[in-house]
Formats: structure tokens, C-alpha cells, sequence
């Protein structure tokens, strides 16, 4: 099965409605493919988040007696079928109406949730550099940070390249990379290992916006550069804008390290 096919298919995975065929197909593209796992993660949460959200409300005992039993709202002589009468329009052309825009309210939260959901490209970069030191994510190997240039500039259409490091005064050096997508933007990745953390590079279009809204934010001195630290459990992160290329380097090394690093090595815009 390809992505498109897969994908069509998360839902009722998540819903437990897949035939006993079709499950094991899909967990095994879910295995190898990580945009498709990232969709599929998504849907869980958002199931999760809706189950909660659901559970949660609950209408004060007696308000429903409480509201008919005010005259002013239904009178009693009125039946229960006036029920009907008050919530349904009596001119059936509106009628379409009422249930589009009931079908919009009701929709409204769940896209306004699955949005805030999809990953972000800072939140990626953790993902994508655990998976790579687990060594669950395949990457192209290179010997050289200019072999890395000219087998992934091409994918971007030459618009940008990997942010080149020269990392060797601490025995860090490039060993691959590999290519990812985030919400239709094309990121570039470089893994560089050595003696250490091991340390990744994304390289991508985009703004200082990206970096996560709780990053703490310095003025390097020295590029004249503004850096954004931002960490997730035990792993660090540092993001800086290079003209219109961000970068973002992750590593496990201590934050003043990082920090010290993307100092000597940044370009001033």
C-alpha cells in the first residue's frame, strides 16, 4: 500500500474497524514510515482528547426539569411535540440551512484540535534525533558534508542547503542525512557522530516564528545572532536564523555546550 492508501485507512485503525487482513498491512507501512506514523499518533491523540473532552461535560442534576418546568419557555398546555416546532425551523428551505451550520458547529472544535495537534518542525526534531540514535530511522551515509550538499539540495530544488558545521575540534564529524516533510515544508537533516552526543542538524525555510512559544531567547555577542534554547526531557535544542534559512541543532551534550557550539559555528545574516 502506498501513503495516500494507508492513510485513508488510519481512522479505522484507530477505531479497532480494521479487518484482521488489512491490520497487519497497515502496522507494518506504519513501521517504516514516519509521516504516516506521525498521522497516525495524531489521530490517536485527537481520539483521546475528544473521549475526555466528552466525558467531562456534565449537566447540573434537575436542570433539565428545572428548564421545563419554567412556564415562560413551555407552557404546559403545549405537548412534547413542540419540541420539535421550536428547534426545527417551520419553513422546510431553512432547514438545509440549520443543519449545515449545526454539522459547522459541531466540527468547528474537533479541526480547531486536530490543528493544534499536527507536530511542529522543532517538535520533529526531537522525534527525528531519538529515532536516529536508536537507530530506528535509515539515513543516507556520506563521508563529507559536500557529499551530503549535492544529494539533498536537489529535493529542495537547489532553493537551499544543509547548514555546513565543521564540528572536527571535537571529534564530531558528518555521517548522513536524510530528508523530511512537515506540514508541506521540506526539511533537511544532518547526523553528525563522533566522540560524544551525537549531534543532528535541520535545515529548513522559515522564520524565528518556528522556534517553540517557551524557548529562552539570547543575543549571541559574538555572530550578533539571536539564538532560541528549547529542551525536551534530557535533549537540547538550539534554533537561529541564517537569512531566510533556520537552523536547528539537537544533541544530548549540556545546553552551554550547545549553545558555545552554534556560537563558533553560525554565520551572521
Amino acid at each position: 500500500m502506498n501513503c495516500e492508501e494507508v492513510r485513508e485507512l488510519i481512522t479505522a485503525l484507530v477505531d479497532d474497524e480494521l479487518s484482521p487482513a488489512e491490520r497487519p498491512v497497515i502496522t507494518s507501512h506504519l513501521a517504516t514510515c514516519p509521516k504516516c506514523e506521525s498521522v497516525y499518533e495524531q489521530e490517536q491523540v485527537v481520539k483521546r482528547a475528544v473521549a475526555i473532552a466528552g466525558s467531562s461535560v456534565r449537566a447540573p442534576a434537575g436542570l433539565r426539569e428545572r428548564i421545563l418546568a419554567d412556564r415562560r419557555s413551555f407552557p404546559r398546555v403545549r405537548a412534547s411535540r413542540h419540541w420539535k416546532k421550536v428547534l426545527w425551523p417551520a419553513v422546510p428551505a431553512l432547514r438545509p440551512v440549520l443543519a449545515a451550520a449545526l454539522i459547522f458547529v459541531l466540527a468547528l472544535p474537533v479541526f480547531y484540535l486536530t490543528r493544534s495537534r499536527e507536530p511542529s518542525i522543532s517538535a520533529m526534531a526531537f522525534e527525528t534525533h531519538e529515532k536516529i540514535t536508536r537507530g530506528e530511522l535509515p539515513v543516507l551515509s556520506v563521508a563529507e558534508t559536500a557529499q551530503l550538499v549535492e544529494q539533498l539540495s536537489p529535493s529542495v530544488g537547489e532553493t537551499f542547503s544543509p547548514v555546513e558545521y565543521d564540528l572536527s575540534m571535537i571529534s564530531i564529524y558528518p555521517v548522513g542525512g536524510l530528508i523530511q516533510e512537515v506540514k508541506g515544508r521540506k526539511v533537511l537533516v544532518t547526523v553528525y557522530k563522533g566522540k560524544g552526543p551525537s549531534v543532528t542538524c535541520f535545515t529548513f525555510i522559515g522564520t524565528e516564528r518556528d522556534a517553540p512559544a517557551d524557548a529562552e531567547s539570547f543575543a549571541d555577542s559574538k555572530t550578533k545572532l539571536r539564538l532560541y534554547a528549547f529542551s525536551r526531557s534530557r535533549i537540547n535544542a538550539v534554533l537561529h536564523r541564517e537569512g531566510e534559512v533556520i537552523c536547528i541543532l539537537v544533541s544530548e551534550m549540556p545546553m552551554a555546550e550547545l549553545l558555545a557550539l552554534v556560537s563558533s559555528q553560525a554565520q551572521p545574516s
